[in-house]
């Protein structure tokens, strides 16, 4: 067990921990509240803010924002940087103008993405430190690397939360924004009107848990025809940075199949009972919905381009299972073993790769380079 596994797991706990002492959350249920910014979380969120903006070498695309950070700061051109979008550009370039830390861009995402999630977290009271830990495993290590993408995130899960709230304008604001920052976020539009058509239709939901089986059978055999066929979504990237992905060299970085039959399994788990309550909270079933699209897709995805696609809807599948736990928790019963079988499906994996991203990728603070 290196040092990624034992910080990571750590910093994970302390803002679900901080949340689990707020008993006003569950006299509340799974609904709507207002966050309340006790010392204890105010301490959480800051500490888990700089265990993620403070880490050195992440990655080989956190190089490439380091170098554009330090770059920018010299006010010297950087190549890397001129293949990405024009408004993220400006925003380094803004703030290395002030004379600060190389590592501040580093900070602030974070803190938007910690911010972001505890807010989207919030729409369902009780299970909000059962989504900010169900996202870890989820969304957590790529968001240690692709930091424009993360930030597009960020901004989409605020635009759901203000489109919730009533907020449309604010809402509008940060789409436009998220896709400033990463082009490749106006596909979440086509995401949320499959989404609106499949609330509308009611199928059945054993329709979708088919759907999921036959994705990952599909993949097994036809995922390289498939390839060919998905060659535009290299468009998506290319109008916001320039940068051209051959789907050919995607298929071969591969990601491993085997355990996706284990998560196949999981996921059926998931949407059956998630169906069951899918009309008992306020929007929830947009999260449901989204959540089976993630499903049925991820076998299709795991290759670079496709995976960084699926983020735009896999987004949603915290809040799933954070809401499906809170809710079967009360019951107990299988559904609840279940739900708890999941959650130690995905953390198991996610253990695993941290602890194998530690071996290139160890967790470091060097203030020397800051």
């Amino acid at each position: 067990m290196n040092s990624n596994v034992i910080i990571y797991t750590l910093s994970l706990l302390l803002i679900p921990f901080a949340l689990l002492r707020q008993h006003y959350i569950y006299r509340k249920g799974i609904q709507q509240i207002t966050i309340h910014w006790t010392s204890n979380l105010v301490i959480a969120f800051i500490l888990t803010v700089l265990v993620r903006g403070l880490a050195y070498d992440t990655g080989a695309d956190w190089l490439a924002y380091y170098g554009f950070v330090v770059d920018a700061s010299k006010e010297v051109s950087n190549y890397w940087a001129e293949h990405s979008e024009w408004f993220f550009k400006e925003t380094v370039t803004a703030l290395c103008s002030l004379g600060l830390w190389h590592c501040t861009f580093f900070i602030l995402v974070s803190a938007l993405i910690v911010y972001s999630l505890l807010k989207i977290s919030s729409l369902y009271g009780r299970a909000m430190p059962y989504i900010i830990i169900a996202w870890y495993p989820i969304m957590f290590l790529l968001s240690l690397n692709i930091y424009r993408q993360y930030i597009a995130i960020s901004f989409l899960y605020l635009g759901v939360y203000s489109w919730f709230k009533n907020k449309r304008k604010t809402a509008f604001i940060c789409a436009v924004v998220a896709v400033l920052f990463h082009t490749s976020a106006v596909t979440f539009i086509a995401f949320a009107f499959a989404v609106i058509l499949m609330a509308r239709k009611e199928i059945n939901v054993w329709m979708y848990i088919v759907l999921i089986l036959l994705s990952n059978i599909a993949t097994q055999f036809f995922l390289d025809r498939f390839l060919n066929l998905t060659a535009g979504f290299s468009s998506i990237f290319q109008m916001g940075n320039s940068n051209v992905y051959n789907i050919r060299e995607f298929s071969d970085s591969m990601y491993g199949t085997t355990y996706t039959w284990i998560l196949m399994l999981v996921n059926m788990v998931c949407v059956f009972y998630s169906d069951k309550i899918k009309d008992l909270y306020g929007n929830y079933k947009y999260f449901h919905y989204a959540a089976i699209i993630s499903y049925i897709l991820y076998p299709i995805c795991q290759q670079e381009l496709l995976s960084r696609i699926l983020l735009y809807v896999q987004m949603a599948v915290p809040i799933s299972l954070g809401v499906l736990y809170a809710h079967y928790k009360l019951k107990k019963g299988v559904p609840y073993v279940l739900i708890c079988l999941s959650y130690i499906t995905y953390f198991t994996m996610f253990l695993y790769y941290l602890n194998d991203m530690g071996e290139n990728h160890p967790y470091r603070i060097l203030w020397d380079k800051y």
